[in-house]
């Protein structure tokens, strides 16, 4: 190859081809240039805004206004200008924002852990942050924490108490504030409100006999049980038998043996504390035949005995009225060592009016004096057979006739009653002045008619049993007793306790 050929084949072919297309970009602008008028520059575009939108106030329908909250974390919502900022603020300090949606809506989720009332309002922002409206601020409760409820406790009646039917008081401890359900047998019998330490208690009626069984459950809220105490067996009793007032058998004259057996009656199974002289002398359980007795041993004179029935505390459920026992002393002295008495008519006789004939027996040869009340109406010498009569003419509708040895100042036994007609006069259904009354047969042989009302009174006279008395004064009360001044048949006068009186002669 020449040396022409070499050269044409080593020039470098890629300068050249830039070169010309540099040439050619060059001659375009020219020409373009050149020919008419200079092109025109498009002016920059210019940026309109969007009209602003007016921000309506927020709602805040959720939670509904006065919701009692429980403590922790809680979830506002409600709606507001389509695409806006809310924000929320609680008690006055703003808790944060939330965004609406394209449909309004938004929701913003707080915290609340301080129990009491909150006001919380919703509040439109806009696109500087600045507040643009505002809704009405709403208040809301936010509730004590939740306190853990442990099992109340039931510490009366102590667990196998035997009660007596009717109202029970149950009682125990639980959780301050808290409510106590009690159950019986698996029956509600009511709630309690347990006080601020704690303590509770409930009234309920228990009338069926038997075992029952009684627990405590605390109650939440909702009524719903948390917690409970452990079951006990209480015992209801059969109902209570009433109690009557104990009776004593009095006995006829002065009591010279000792001890002597004091009887009486009164409810079966009833404990009996028998008094004398005021002071307990014994105890005794009636017996199912409704009897009872109690050997006592008494120093001589003259003793006040009652008897009173008494429950197992030893309290008074029914008293008798208090009889005189004479100890030590011995019935009258009667020639030929026989007692007067009276054979006709017997005790407790109703006779038709007008005079009759007395009869009965005696010591013979002594002189005995009958009585009415303490009226004598006679006196009469007992025959050699021991037999004595005596005509009476009855001085009113009755009597109650007994017999003493002349010159004696005590009965010998206790009075016959005896009737001849009505005795009380119409009208007289209580103990009242100008009334009659009677001295009770329920007593001894007789009663101390006093000087003035009291025991401490001056004894005037001993009226017998059945006596027939006019109420003149009273009642007149000392030493626990009503007192009376009184008018006997034999027209004394002088006080007496109104307990030992009755209305009709018994």
């Amino acid at each position: 190859m020449n040396a022409r050929t070499m050269g044409w084949i080593g020039y470098d072919w890629f300068k050249l081809i830039v070169a010309i297309i540099l040439l050619l970009l060059l001659l375009t602008l020219w020409l373009s240039g050149a020919g008419g008028a200079p092109a025109t520059v498009a002016p920059a575009a210019t940026t309109v805004p969007a009209p602003a939108v007016a921000l309506s106030a927020p709602t805040l329908s959720a939670p509904a206004t006065g919701t009692l909250l429980q403590p922790g974390k809680v979830t506002f919502s409600g709606s507001a200008t389509p695409n806006s900022t809310v924000q929320i603020t609680i008690d006055g300090k703003p808790a944060g924002t939330a965004k609406a949606g394209a449909d309004g809506k938004w929701s913003f989720d707080a915290t609340l852990d301080t129990p009491g009332d909150h006001q919380v309002l919703a509040q439109a922002l806009d696109d500087k942050g600045a507040v643009a409206a505002s809704a009405s601020p709403l208040t809301f409760n936010v509730a004590a924490p939740a306190v853990a409820l442990s099992a109340p406790t039931l510490s009366a009646p102590a667990a196998g108490t035997q009660l007596q039917p009717g109202k029970v008081t149950f009682s125990g401890s639980a959780t301050p504030n808290s409510s106590v359900q009690v159950m019986i047998d698996g029956k509600p019998a009511g709630t309690a409100k347990a006080g601020a330490d704690g303590k509770w208690s409930l009234d309920a009626t228990l009338d069926t006999p038997g075992d029952h069984q009684v627990l405590a459950q605390a109650l939440d809220d909702k009524g719903t049980i948390a917690a409970e105490s452990a079951g006990q067996i209480i015992n209801i009793g059969a109902p209570a038998v009433a109690i009557a007032a104990p009776t004593i058998n009095a006995p006829d004259g002065p009591i010279t043996s000792s001890p002597f057996t004091l009887s009486g009656t009164g409810t079966p199974g009833a404990q009996l504390e028998i008094i004398v002289d005021g002071q307990p002398a014994g105890t005794v359980t009636v017996g199912p035949d409704g009897t009872w007795s109690l050997p006592i041993s008494l120093p001589d004179g003259e003793h006040a005995v009652s008897a009173r029935a008494v429950d197992a505390a030893g309290k008074e459920l029914a008293a008798s009225s208090p009889i005189t026992l004479t100890f030590g002393g011995a019935a009258a002295p009667v020639a030929g060592g026989a007692t007067p008495v009276i054979g006709f008519p017997a005790d407790g006789a109703s006779l038709s009016t007008g005079e009759f004939t007395m009869t009965g027996t005696g010591a013979p040869g002594s002189d005995i004096e009958i009585l009415d009340s303490d009226k004598v109406i006679g006196t009469v010498k007992v025959g050699a057979d021991g037999t004595w009569s005596l005509p009476i003419t009855p001085s009113g509708g009755t009597a109650a006739y007994s017999t003493r040895v002349a010159g004696s100042t005590d009965v010998a036994a206790k009075p016959i009653r005896v009737s001849f007609g009505a005795g009380q006069a119409a009208g007289c259904t209580s103990l009242a002045v100008n009334c009659d009354a009677w001295v009770t047969r329920k007593g001894g042989l007789s009663l101390r008619m006093r000087a003035g009302a009291g025991t401490g009174a001056r004894i005037l006279i001993k009226l017998p049993v059945g006596t027939q008395l006019t109420l003149l004064e009273g009642p007149t009360p000392a030493n626990d007793r009503n007192w009376w001044r009184v008018r006997t048949v034999g027209g004394r006068e002088g006080w007496v306790a109104g307990e030992e009186l009755v209305l009709q002669p018994d």
